[in-house]
């Protein structure tokens, strides 16, 4: 079982008990911008990995894991029981991973307690992480060290930019060994000792949106994130408190964790973890869907798809003048051109859809002249579906450019529109495994 958090453009995959494996090209890890952050991460008290009790990760930004010691866990001639040694992690996302670890001495003697925390960042991208795509050539420069009282893992990409981890503790740590924080305390009976740490994704210096840096304060800043957002929703109410609290606000949080925040406005992604990006099928109809409940979302979803509408005819993206793209990447593949999602405009519907929730959320909120898919973006997305001339008006899966063919496809899991640009260069036909779980799974 994976335990899976997400905040904005954050996303962090982990094994049940919190950990990452270590020296493994495993999926899981802290992702940002489609970039594997964090790829390895152990916690070992007295040299040995913790035994999971349970995990408590109702919310979608916090999780809580209770742990004990592993039985025979020793340091140095001593060895203490499991049950000594009561450990538990809580965590959550804000501007990067935010944890703390507690250790309590439950014995009626001195407990000596070693911690030590590993970490690896291996900044794959997601293409390369579920195996459909390497990078073809090799960093600039990879690198990793201690800095200011922290440790660093640093990779100039072939892109060109600069993706840092930046991993501090606090009380900073007794000694910083390779990629290793250790901290040693005695402690009483009944005695409780706790750290706090920050992991850190930045590409070239600029991360996630700044939190406090306690880890109180800042816990308590993203709690009244999710208040304000509940704020603005329309309130529904009935006689059952158990539908209310369990059914209505719950969902209403739920939808809440898969929002990004761009300048633009919020736009909800289709999925988490893998699909955690904008999606335009998935955008636009879940925009239309809570028009009644936060046309925010709507607003927020039309403005960052009119920004992306396509402009010229590119066989690789399937990009064309008025076209709504299908998905968005922004990992290192994607900026240098060696996948085609940048965006892919590879989507029948998106562009009909884009015309459709415009129109529904101009009739909700009486507002499509601060819109910001005005200006010509509605006339090109209908001329999009139109026939060359516009002399009428049929769905765009049967208007055809002369370079390009369009056919439907039955998989074993689902039916799709397959829309290929050259068949013989598009992404899609040259990728056919890809395009069917994006479909499959994206919704």
């Amino acid at each position: 079982m994976t335990v899976s958090l997400k905040e904005d453009a954050l996303v962090l995959v982990t094994d049940d008990d919190g950990g990452l494996p270590l020296g493994a090209t495993s999926p899981l890890g802290l992702y940002y911008h489609d970039t594997q952050y964090l790829s390895g991460y152990a916690l070992r008290v007295n040299g040995a990995t913790p035994v999971l009790l349970s995990a408590n990760h109702e919310q979608d930004y916090v999780a809580t894991f209770q742990l004990m010691q592993a039985e025979g866990a020793t340091l140095g001639s001593a060895r203490h029981a499991a049950d000594i040694l009561s450990i538990r992690r809580t965590r959550f996302l804000a501007d990067g991973l935010r944890e703390r670890v507690g250790v309590l001495n439950a014995a009626a003697h001195p407990v000596i307690v070693a911690v030590e925390l590993e970490f690896e960042a291996a900044f794959r991208d997601m293409f390369a992480v579920r195996a459909y795509r390497e990078l073809s050539q090799e960093p600039l420069m990879s690198e990793r060290g201690p800095r200011e009282g922290g440790l660093v893992f640093e990779r100039l990409g072939r892109d060109g930019v600069r993706r840092t981890t930046e991993i501090t503790m606090r009380p900073a740590p007794d000694v910083i060994e390779g990629n290793r924080f250790k901290v040693t305390r005695t402690l009483g009976p009944q005695e409780f000792f706790q750290l706090e740490l920050a992991v850190i994704p930045k590409e070239d210096g600029a991360g996630a949106a700044a939190s406090p840096d306690r880890f109180d304060d800042a816990i308590d800043a993203l709690n009244a994130r999710y208040r304000r957002f509940l704020r603005t929703c329309t309130r529904y109410s009935t006689s059952s408190e158990t539908l209310d609290e369990g059914l209505i606000t719950r969902s209403a949080l739920d939808l809440r964790a898969l929002l990004e925040f761009h300048p633009s406005g919020p736009y909800p992604t289709a999925g988490i973890p893998w699909y955690a990006v904008p999606f335009g099928r998935d955008g636009l109809i879940a925009g239309y869907q809570t028009l009644g409940w936060n046309p925010d979302i709507a607003r927020g979803t039309l403005r960052l798809l009119a920004g992306y509408q396509g402009q010229k005819v590119d066989d690789f993206t399937e990009e064309e003048p008025g076209k709504i793209f299908h998905e968005l990447r922004r990992g290192e593949l994607a900026r240098l051109g060696e996948v085609p999602h940048r965006p892919y405009y590879g989507s029948v519907d998106a562009t009909p859809l884009f015309a459709l929730v415009f129109a529904e959320t101009v009739k909700w909120t009486r507002a499509g002249t601060r819109c910001a898919a005005r200006g010509g973006r509605i006339r090109r997305s209908r001329c999009r579906t139109r026939t060359a001339g516009g002399r009428s008006c049929r769905p765009p899966w049967s208007r055809c450019r002369a370079t390009s063919t369009r056919r439907r496809r039955a998989s074993p899991t689902s039916t799709r529109w397959t829309e290929t640009a050259s068949a013989r260069t598009g992404f899609a036909a040259r990728h056919a495994s890809y395009a069917s779980a994006s479909s499959a799974t994206s919704g």
